[in-house]
């Protein structure tokens, strides 16, 4: 039972990081044009046509990996150890892509002409958070497992 709720948990986190490919990260206006920023790149938007600006194929491509993360930790259930470290080591790399993502909204919107320092962040940015909490709910999950095969052991 505890193995299906962390493998639930695991996919959960996977599926998290996985919207964020297509989730904005950031918008706003300037000069009658509106800018959204995606782990992709900058589009800009004006009279119904997008354009993408900046693309950022490297970014993108750590997003997809760290989407697989949790997705190649549910396999693992065997190794409980390995499994343990996977999941640290992802909500580490989760915490450090968010980072990454905040230089590379500045870094956009430097390309934004009459960008005046005032937008929006989207719903995005708190994707990677909700990865991170479904991390440490399977981590919990998988101690509990590896504690109940301990106490089970210790009565025979």
């Amino acid at each position: 039972m505890i193995q299906r709720i962390q493998s639930l948990y695991f996919f959960m986190a996977s599926l998290s990081m996985a919207i964020l490919t297509a989730s904005p990260l950031y918008t706003t206006e300037a000069l009658g044009k509106k800018y959204t920023v995606f782990v992709g790149g900058l589009l800009q938007t004006e009279l119904g046509k997008d354009e993408v600006i900046n693309s950022q194929a490297g970014i993108f491509a750590v997003n997809l990996l760290l989407a697989l993360m949790p997705l190649v930790a549910i396999f693992l259930f065997k190794n409980r150890k390995f499994q343990l470290k996977l999941s640290s080591s992802a909500m580490l790399s989760f915490t450090v892509f968010v980072i990454l993502m905040a230089v590379t909204i500045s870094e956009n919107m430097k390309l934004v002409e009459g960008f005046e320092g005032q937008g929006n962040y989207s719903w995005g940015i708190a994707l990677p958070f909700v990865a991170v909490i479904f991390l440490f709910l399977a981590s919990r999950a998988i101690r509990k497992d590896e504690n109940l095969i301990k106490s089970a052991d210790r009565l025979r």
